[in-house]
């Protein structure tokens, strides 16, 4: 018995601690960049890359009524994008999820956020930010 229960409380433990190493790793696999345009300039080119189900993540502040453009491009098409305001993932849903290419009028001033992500493996991106 006593053997069965040092078993069933070693399987509990590697139970829980892989339930919090799960869910702890798309946390550590994203991060997040401040952009900002040059002085005089409306448009902003990255290049970076992305690697398996990692993102990068660029904050952007602007103001309602701005339009803003974004186009990325890949080897093999493989990275895409969100946009949306910071605090509303959901705003642009149906138009600025699961895009390379998205144009937009800015309803409120504040940071807008864009995720870069792969499809399918590791790629490069150059991803062309405008705002207008």
């Amino acid at each position: 018995m006593n053997r069965y229960l040092k078993k069933s409380s070693l399987i509990l433990a590697l139970t829980v601690l892989l339930a919090i190493a799960t869910t702890a790793l798309p946390v550590q696999r994203t991060s997040a960049r401040r952009l900002r345009f040059s002085r005089g300039r409306t448009t902003a080119i990255l290049r970076g890359s992305v690697t398996n189900d990692a993102m990068k993540q660029y904050v952007l502040g602007a103001k309602a009524g701005q339009t803003l453009i974004v186009h990325v491009t890949s080897p093999h098409g493989l990275a895409q994008f969100d946009v949306y305001p910071r605090n509303n993932r959901q705003a642009f849903a149906d138009t600025a999820e699961d895009v390379k290419d998205w144009q937009g009028r800015l309803p409120k001033s504040g940071d807008y956020v864009i995720s870069v992500y792969s499809t399918g493996g590791n790629t490069r991106y150059t991803l062309e930010v405008a705002i207008r």
